[in-house]
């Protein structure tokens, strides 16, 4: 199975997982800390401070956060988890499965420093993390070294699928003020639809990027056969 078609496959795993009750939760949190930690990242990159991050079971968070960029900070949260989603796939599929540990390594390790920073103190949060940082410890025993490189994919597929469609939540929830496109549109006069077409665009480039890229190492695995 070629590069492109593998990308495919995950996308489509991606997809139907997300609609099976109960068994998707755990890459929904993936997604949710990767849109609050982009909210986050960008108050702080920007000259603010955060308060503190909160996940929720549902599968959904807040962020507290103060100064800053604003418009850049709210609209950080979509962008910022198709972003992580694409990288995190495009690493998990450069590297060799035996080096995959070193990516599990590396979230684990941030993952560390967010429980210790940023987090809020709630039992609901600091058990989702839980389950995050105990998935990623399992990853790196020897005997899931097999899964760690298919599994970092999955994860970076399913946050980049769910960080496309979530938007479109916002479009049939109306005009609520809670909401990243509503906050945009109050900063910006800029309606809350164009945010979501402007999230939606993006996500659409970024698995065309990863679509490309794949298509280039196949066809240099053919010309070096």
């Amino acid at each position: 199975m070629n590069r492109r078609t593998q990308l495919l496959a995950f996308v489509a795993a991606a997809i139907v997982l997300s609609q099976i009750p109960y068994l998707h939760v755990p890459l929904k949190w993936f997604e949710t800390l990767f849109h609050e930690s982009s909210h986050a990242l960008a108050a702080f990159l920007t000259g603010g401070h955060v308060a503190r991050i909160a996940l929720h079971a549902d599968g959904s968070g807040l962020t507290w956060s103060s100064g800053g960029i604003r418009p850049l900070v709210t609209f950080a949260g979509y962008a910022g988890a198709i972003a992580w989603g694409a990288l995190l796939y495009a690493l998990a599929t450069a590297v060799r499965p035996t080096t995959a540990r070193a990516i599990v390594i590396g979230m684990l390790v941030l993952g560390i420093l967010e429980a210790l920073t940023w987090l809020a103190f709630s039992l609901t949060t600091y058990a989702i993390m839980a389950v995050i940082l105990g998935l990623l410890v399992m990853l790196l025993s020897p005997r899931a070294a097999p899964l760690a490189q298919p599994a970092l994919r999955l994860i970076g597929a399913y946050v980049l699928v769910s960080a496309i469609v979530s938007p479109s939540y916002i479009l049939q929830a109306g005009q609520s003020s809670e909401n990243d496109a509503a906050a945009l549109a109050s900063q910006l006069w800029v309606p809350s639809i164009v945010w979501v077409a402007i999230w939606l665009a993006l996500g659409v480039a970024a698995v065309v990027g990863l679509y490309r890229l794949e298509g280039r190492v196949d066809r240099g695995q053919v010309a070096t056969r």
